[in-house]
């Protein structure tokens, strides 16, 4: 009043710099993204997560617009909304994701998906594990589907196109029977749901530091990252977005919408999955037995 002014206006944005938060950070409905645009990581009033998307349905919700099948036989791994990676690039590495009940305890994981490497053009073999022992770092692989496409049921290393070790169950088989061996005339398979069983036979379930105040701080536009993670004490590390919007944990090269890079190996041999190296855990908050705790997958925008 009564005096000069100076338009601040053309200033660049200020530098959030060696800050440690000592509040949680409101983003009010804007965004946290690698160039300040609207894309990366969106936070709704619930706590919901949004990657590639502003109304998240769920704790994470990621939306990409473009089809991963390029057609009903052909996957588009460009396309993929998220990826699983493993930093060391030697051969017989695994990684994996894992899901747990129990809220606080790792050696609690019940079951994990686990992609080995066969250090051969990104070829592989995917194993389904479930704990089956008591609790501790290791899962035992129930199926396996190896890179040539056969499946093994209680075993790593299938031989045919269904290789299972152990007693077969089924209600009804479809076809002439010329080709089977070992089984009475009169003796049928059938599979009913889950079950696979002969008749009059047995069945088998197929199923299974301090530092300054961050502030009270409401944002009015996107975060811009800038090239920098946003970690929890200020190491290169934590969540890294790029100039496209891609999310990065363990990577600040993200080549998907979501791309998860750790360095353990999360199968010890073929036939043992370390827990505690998976890249990923889904888990309950509730801790009553009862409960479950899955992922999902959508092609459709606005529907759950």
């Amino acid at each position: 009043e009564d005096g000069n002014n100076v338009d601040l206006s053309a200033l660049p944005g200020d530098n959030l710099g060696n800050h440690a938060a000592t509040q949680n950070i409101q983003l009010n409905g804007n965004y946290l993204s690698g160039d300040g645009d609207n894309e990366g990581i969106f936070v709704d009033t619930t706590g919901n997560i949004g990657i590639g998307t502003n109304q998240p349905l769920h704790l994470l919700t990621i939306e990409k617009s473009s089809n991963a099948m390029i057609d009903p036989d052909t996957i588009d791994v460009s396309e993929l909304a998220v990826v699983f990676q493993r930093r060391d690039e030697g051969s017989g590495g695994a990684v994996g994701i894992g899901f747990v009940h129990e809220i606080t305890n790792v050696n609690y994981v019940g079951a994990a998906i686990v992609f080995e490497d066969s250090g051969i053009n990104g070829k592989g073999d995917l194993h389904f594990a479930t704990r089956q022992t008591t609790p501790g770092r290791n899962l035992l692989p129930s199926m396996t589907i190896i890179k040539t496409g056969e499946v093994g049921i209680g075993t790593t290393n299938p031989t045919t196109e269904l290789d299972v070790n152990g007693t077969v169950t089924a209600t009804a088989f479809s076809g002439d029977g010329s080709g089977l061996t070992g089984i009475p005339d009169d003796q049928t398979l059938s599979l009913s749901g889950a079950t696979l069983s002969i008749e009059d036979g047995n069945s088998v379930d197929l199923s299974a530091l301090s530092g300054d105040n961050f502030g009270n701080h409401t944002a009015t536009q996107n975060l811009n990252l800038n090239g920098n993670y946003l970690s929890g004490d200020g190491n290169s590390e934590g969540v890294f977005v790029d100039t496209t919007g891609n999310v990065g944990i363990g990577t600040n090269s993200p080549s998907h919408f979501l791309n998860v890079v750790g360095s353990g190996n999360a199968l010890l041999n073929s036939n043992i999955v370390d827990v505690s190296e998976l890249s990923a855990v889904f888990r309950s908050s509730v801790g009553t037995s009862g409960n479950g705790v899955g992922i999902g997958f959508s092609n459709s925008i606005n529907s759950a």
